[in-house]
Formats: structure tokens, sequence, C-alpha cells
């Protein structure tokens, strides 16, 4: 009798213990999957932060080149040599947005095709190209216009691509159109102190 009370008492310890180790392992592959989930949600914020930065730096590109395509002030003119650093930093761009945006369908055989963000880069650059070699066979206003509608594609598309981390808005904070000409707005409701 007392052979089967000390095995049923090992029985009951191992038991113990397999459901102990059970449990410790349970909550360690959690604290593990947890940590992992923290790490690739820390590694998507930075990936946001820094597609950001390249796509600002799209942007402030085009809205650059927009000028020089067709300076808005009369004396103003464009200058070669500015355009053609807006060439070589575009196409450093559009290497920089690949790191991003990997070309879609490639394999062994073929390179594949550029994901069409990417395109309206490639547009800035060949337009900054085309003006830094003096071509003038398109108007300055023409290609101003080409620059002003890739920037409005790209902007477009990469909201669509970052959507998960834009801010959310409700209809009650849509904007009022702004005219164009000062001479139009309502008079301001603050007045600057001038010391």
């Amino acid at each position: 009798m007392n052979d089967l009370v000390l095995g049923a008492a090992g029985l009951l310890v191992t038991c113990a213990l397999g459901v102990l180790s059970w449990i410790q392992w349970s909550t360690s592959e959690k604290a593990t999957a947890r940590q992992r989930e923290k790490e690739e949600s820390a590694r998507s914020r930075q990936r946001d932060v820094e597609l950001t930065r390249w796509g600002n730096s799209v942007i402030e590109l085009m809205a650059e080149l927009e000028a020089e395509c067709f300076p808005l002030a009369a004396s103003a003119k464009s200058r070669s040599h500015v355009v053609e650093t807006l060439a070589w930093r575009a196409s450093a761009l559009v290497d920089q947005g690949r790191l991003f945006f990997p070309n879609i369908g490639a394999s062994d055989k073929s390179s594949g095709d550029r994901i069409g963000l990417l395109d309206e880069v490639i547009r800035a650059t060949y337009v900054a190209q085309y003006v830094a070699a003096g071509r003038t066979e398109v108007d300055g206003k023409l290609l101003r216009a080409h620059v002003y509608s890739a920037r409005k594609r790209f902007i477009k598309s990469l909201q669509e691509r970052t959507r998960p981390a834009l801010y959310e808005v409700n209809d009650s904070e849509t904007g009022v159109r702004v005219p164009l000409d000062p001479r139009d707005w309502p008079q301001p409701s603050f007045e600057r102190r001038v010391i």
C-alpha cells in the first residue's frame, strides 16, 4: 500500500511538474511573440519615417524644378547648373525609391517593371535633364505644368501607400477654396504688432 501511495504521489508530482513546465513554456512563447510584434511594429514605424522623409525630398525637388522650368518672377531665368543638380538628385531619388518599392515581377530573366509611383519621379528626372541640356523645343510653361501634375500624382500615390499611417480627418475639417489673388481674401482677423 505504501508503494502505491508513493507511486501515486510520484505521478502527481510528475504531472504537476509537467503542467508547470507547460505554463512556463507557454508564457515564454507569448512573451517572445509580444517582443517580436513590438520589434516588427518599431521597424514598420521606422520604415514609415524613412518613406515620409524620402517622399518629402521628392516633393521639394519637384517644387524647385517647377520654378526652374518657368520662373514666375519676370527677371528670373532658369539656371542650367541648378537644374543639372536637380537632375542628378531626381535620379538618385528614383534609386532610393527602389529601396522601398522593388520592381514588380522581377526574376532571374527580367528586371521587372517599376511601380507607377516612381514614374512620376522619373518624369522629374527627364524634365530636369531636358532643361539642363538647354533644350527649348518644349515651352517652359508646359514643362512646369508637367512637373506640377507629376508632383500631384506622386503625392496622391504616396498617400494611398501610407494611408494607415495618415491622420484620420472628417468632413467638418474640410478647407475652403483660397483665392489666388490675396486682394480677394477677407480682412485678417489678427493684427500683428510692429514694434
